[in-house]
């Protein structure tokens, strides 16, 4: 039921974007940016002492560590073992691998179960996605940092499929519908180590 309604409104924002469009009203925001609202989706700290848990991994080889984490920041590497590139949506500096944005979300372990929900403020926007190449690894830093004493991690979406990523490039954000249902479900999800926030 959440996912349906999240698919729907992600299709309003996009059929809204092209009524703009076809009035002639030329938007400044990057093309790419209202597809970006996927990674909000499930396809989808202050003065605590943080601890470090088990570390995870996406099956097909798209890594996220928690490098440092102080109750001030954190710092979190994503790299890429498998044998293609992923499209992501980042912003970096040159001659750098620490990206000045990259889109993510943080979700919380519910208490006494084993699964995790979104939580906090997460990017609705961001600059197109970008490749990572093989072997490539990026620094980043968590959109929001949790504040309550609990078990946390930071998941990223990506994509892996060339012809998606073209499609999503040359076209967005005068998707069709028919595109859209293709883009969305290949949007794929990956989380970081889970580190624990204690009061």
């Amino acid at each position: 039921m959440e996912n349906s309604r999240l698919l729907t409104n992600i299709l309003l924002r996009f059929n809204r974007l092209r009524d703009i469009s076809h009035r002639g009203i030329k938007r400044k925001l990057p093309a790419l940016q209202a597809l970006t609202l996927t990674l909000a989706t499930t396809i989808c700290c202050t003065n605590h002492n943080v601890a470090h848990l088990n570390t995870s991994q996406d099956k097909l080889g798209v890594k996220l560590k928690v490098v440092e984490i102080t109750p001030e920041s954190a710092t979190i590497s994503l790299r890429n073992d498998t044998n293609q590139s992923i499209y992501v949506s980042y912003a970096i500096p040159p001659q750098t691998n620490m990206a000045s944005f990259l889109s993510n979300s943080l979700e919380k372990k519910n208490d006494g179960g084993e699964d995790f929900e979104p939580i906090g403020p997460a990017p609705h926007f961001g600059p197109p996605p970008l490749p990572i190449s093989s072997g490539q690894e990026i620094l980043f830093n968590p959109f929001f940092l949790p504040e309550k004493k609990g078990k946390y991690r930071v998941k990223i979406v990506y994509l892996d499929d060339p012809e998606i990523y073209k499609l999503v490039i040359d076209k967005s954000p005068n998707l069709t519908d028919d595109e859209l249902q293709k883009v969305l479900p290949s949007w794929k999800p990956a989380w970081s180590d889970t580190f624990e926030v204690k009061e």
